[in-house]
């Protein structure tokens, strides 16, 4: 990348070749985030002519006004500047030859030097010692925001997948009509609370049933596309189209389970509270949703567990 950004202890120092891109305007606004002084330093600024220098100012103090957050006793200072060291460039000889020599160029750090005196002066250094303190706990606190993030996703990826297995385990299990309904109402509910405790969502149970009732409606007019989904996916595992029909119910409740819990787990993740109408609506695009490889996943689940169920019942 041609953006740098270096934490000088008391002074941010975020070093760009040219105008910001996407990620780097996004990165400096992480930057400004910090609420200690900013200086935006444009590198390499020899390569430009001093119209276009002054063109790439400009654009750079436009970006740099539409940061979010930037008070006006902490304003980004913008200046240009060379780092020196070796250039290398081609001279050409009076036979038409190309020689390439490499010559050594001497920074050039008036601006920047100048713009560090004028916050040393305008801070002392307790202001800016607290300043930096704000600013490695605000990064501190942005890290563990990132790691709680990440872990209740992968927690809550690790419940759909247990309560998918619970129902798949529950719609082989039942014997008499109706009896599968109760069960897989009963693990309706006990995953959306273990996702909301596990978000930190209060959900009463009421709003937790109204939630499943929904669902309940409209698994009504999917059941049929789910079993033959389910039908189709069979065939390709060998053998297990000779499998009984209450083996595709048990796929299509495996298939609901799963786009139920990560309907819940994206809605709590992205609203924080136990929105109906978005987990409705994410439902209905989770249920869709690379429904094949979906299929073929809970199918494979689906004879683990019956084969589970023969072996104990050949054992018995």
């Amino acid at each position: 990348e041609d953006s740098r950004f270096f934490d000088n202890y008391n002074q941010a120092l975020y070093i760009v070749e040219g105008d910001l891109t996407a990620a780097q305007f996004a990165s400096l606004q992480t930057v400004v985030g910090y609420r200690k002084p900013c200086i935006l330093v444009l590198n390499k600024s020899d390569r430009f002519n001093s119209r276009e220098l002054e063109a790439v100012l400009a654009r750079l103090r436009q970006r740099v006004a539409q940061l979010d957050g930037t008070r006006s006793d902490l304003q980004v200072e913008i200046v240009a500047a060379r780092a020196g060291g070796n250039r290398e460039m081609t001279r050409l000889l009076p036979d038409g030859s190309e020689q390439r020599v490499v010559r050594k160029q001497e920074p050039e750090l008036g601006q920047l030097q100048s713009a560090l005196k004028r916050l040393l002066r305008q801070y002392s250094g307790s202001e800016l010692e607290g300043l930096r303190r704000n600013a490695v706990l605000s990064l501190v606190w942005r890290r563990l925001d990132r790691q709680q993030v990440e872990f209740r996703r992968q927690r809550s990826a690790q419940l759909v997948k247990s309560y998918t297995h619970k129902a798949l385990v529950a719609a082989l299990a039942t014997v008499s009509p109706g009896t599968d309904l109760l069960v897989q109402g009963y693990l309706g509910v006990n995953m959306v609370q273990d996702l909301c405790r596990l978000y930190e969502v209060e959900a009463s149970d009421l709003d937790i049933q109204n939630l499943l009732k929904k669902l309940v409606r409209d698994r009504d007019k999917t059941l049929p596309l789910l079993l033959a989904i389910a039908g189709n996916g069979l065939k390709a595992f060998p053998g297990a189209g000779t499998l009984a029909g209450g083996f595709l119910h048990a796929i299509a409740y495996g298939l609901i389970f799963d786009a139920l819990g990560k309907a819940v787990a994206r809605t709590l993740d992205l609203q924080g509270e136990l929105s109906q109408p978005f987990a409705d609506r994410l439902y209905k695009e989770k249920l869709g949703e690379n429904v094949e490889r979906r299929a073929r996943d809970i199918i494979q689940m689906a004879l683990e567990v019956n084969r589970e169920k023969n072996d104990g019942a050949a054992r018995d």
